[in-house]
């Protein structure tokens, strides 16, 4: 059990050893283009912020014109259905009754 402590502390100790030096050669090699490229992100959502802002303050008037054509063509809808659906509605229930009373007669000659 000690051996494995031992060997494991060793492992540990090489592994941390190892990991300074990657560490090291990433920064000194990659540090400046990884700093880089943060910026440009940072700066690129600054820059997308402001033109998304500027684009919704744009676009506003045309989805409030949208909602209202929205809210005019409902309201013709909404006419057109209170004036044609009673009328339909009855048609409909005249059918089915047509439709009951042609079903119940077949059934009577079928037990006939």
């Amino acid at each position: 059990m000690d051996q494995t402590k031992v060997k494991t502390g060793e492992f540990w100790e090489e592994f941390k050893r190892r990991n300074d030096i990657v560490a090291h050669w990433i920064n000194k090699n990659l540090g400046p283009s990884f700093c880089g490229l943060q910026r440009s992100v940072e700066e690129g959502w600054i820059w997308l912020k402001a033109e998304t802002a500027r684009l919704w303050t744009l676009a506003q008037p045309y989805f409030q014109k949208l909602g209202e054509q929205i809210i005019n063509y409902s309201r013709i809808a909404w006419t057109w259905l209170e004036k044609n659906v009673p009328v339909y509605y009855d048609l409909a229930y005249q059918k089915i009754m047509e439709l009951y009373a042609y079903a119940q007669a077949s059934y009577k000659n079928l037990t006939s």
